[in-house]
């Protein structure tokens, strides 16, 4: 009697708790029906629930196949780990692709890097000739080092780096006008977007400047309210950003970038200012590198500023700012292409969801460095200028990458 007794009390009690806790206790917390309030996670960075924890199963839903997870982020060394088209998700199209470059331009080097690897390579991966206007985004890139070190602020006015020394005025000679009153109200960041309403010669040809008729008058547009590619906005940042460092912008590269990536034939002896100083005394910084350096370039961008061993180079803020529109395809007269800072950013809404948030550095003559973050991709072009026959364009750059998607496997 006494056992049965007991056997009921402790029925009863294991009763008790169950229900207890399948109410969740006190606010109805853990209801597993789904009709009360769900338990709210601890905000601890380290739960492995937690979307913020870098290793949680939780951020952005599953992972699609081919796209690489930050835990699995792989970087080069003194030369690339190579992968294959299948291993990256797509069935082997290099012959494609080959045929397309032989077709279609006198291509000297291409270089194709996917989650991190060489995925495809066509022609020398030595020759150092120089890459054109792709130097104006590696200057940008250095921008975003200064301006994350509180180094240089774009909101300063061309005439206040007059004033500071940081500059000296420009040409003011014979038929070129030194700078107007409402030019010296442009900014840095005016300069750095291509926008700073300044009509003065620049030092070197390869800009809208040197087609007069395509040039508003001098003190026509306010600062920052009209866009025109010109190479006297991107030679006086470069100018300026000396002026900021205290040495050469070669120097600072090779410091903060060349050595940090590991570049494979970087020479110091090889860069040297360029441009006709009597028409502009700010120059050209014409920049010679490889084909596989311009991809790790493009590669540090593409992982958002960070390197190996969690080297944060350029802020993650940064890369976003500067590889956004600021100026539309309308205003840059492009098929494709938008303007940032010294970065060509895709703006077209009507292509691929998986190739929007693409960007480019464009120099004259085929010279590129495009990175596509959605599929994990950089591809690097050079052409030797002294020995063209043919045409090729950031469309030709951006369609190989579309030949490859074309051929993806899922």
């Amino acid at each position: 009697m006494k056992f049965r007794l007991y056997l009921a009390w402790l029925a009863a009690v294991l009763l008790l708790v169950a229900c207890e806790g399948g109410n969740g206790g006190e606010g109805g917390k853990g209801n597993s029906n789904g009709d009360g309030p769900k338990e709210e996670l601890p905000d601890n960075p380290n739960n492995p629930d937690n979307p913020d924890n870098p290793n949680s199963d939780s951020q952005g839903g599953a992972t699609l196949p081919g796209v690489t997870t930050e835990v699995d982020y792989v970087y080069p060394g003194k030369t690339w780990e190579k992968t294959t088209f299948e291993e990256c998700g797509y069935s082997d199209c290099g012959d494609q692709i080959e045929e397309f470059v032989k077709t279609n331009g006198d291509v000297t080097s291409l270089f194709i890097a996917v989650k991190g690897k060489e995925l495809y390579k066509y022609g020398s991966m030595t020759t150092t000739y120089y890459i054109a206007s792709s130097r104006k985004s590696l200057c940008s890139m250095l921008y975003g080092i200064a301006v994350d070190r509180g180094i240089i602020d774009l909101n300063t006015t061309i005439g206040t780096l007059i004033e500071l020394g940081i500059i000296r005025e420009d040409i003011d000679e014979g038929d070129i006008k030194g700078l107007l009153d409402i030019e010296k109200t442009a900014t840095i960041e005016h300069c750095i977007s291509a926008r700073s309403g300044v009509f003065h010669q620049a030092s070197n040809s390869g800009s809208t400047l040197d087609n007069p008729e395509n040039v508003p008058p001098r003190g026509s547009k306010t600062p920052g309210t009209y866009y025109m590619y010109s190479n006297w906005d991107f030679n006086v940042s470069g100018a300026i950003l000396d002026g900021y460092m205290g040495e050469s912008i070669y120097d600072m590269f090779e410091r903060e970038i060349a050595i940090p990536l590991q570049f494979e034939a970087w020479n110091r002896s090889k860069h040297s200012y360029s441009g006709d100083t009597k028409k502009s005394i700010y120059p050209a910084y014409h920049f010679k590198i490889t084909a596989p350096d311009m991809a790790r370039v493009g590669y540090l961008m593409l992982r958002k500023g960070r390197w190996a061993n969690n080297n944060q180079i350029i802020s993650e803020a940064w890369v976003k700012k500067s590889t956004s529109i600021i100026s539309t395809r309308q205003e840059t007269d492009s098929s494709y292409f938008g303007y940032g800072y010294m970065w060509w950013v895709l703006d077209r809404k009507d292509e691929p969801e998986d190739f929007q948030g693409t960007y480019t550095a464009i120099g004259a003559g085929g010279q590129y460095i495009m990175v596509i973050p959605k599929l994990d991709m950089v591809l690097a072009i050079k052409r030797n200028q002294d020995e063209l026959t043919t045409s090729f364009g950031s469309a030709d750059t951006y369609n190989i990458a579309k030949l490859i998607y074309k051929n993806r496997l899922y």
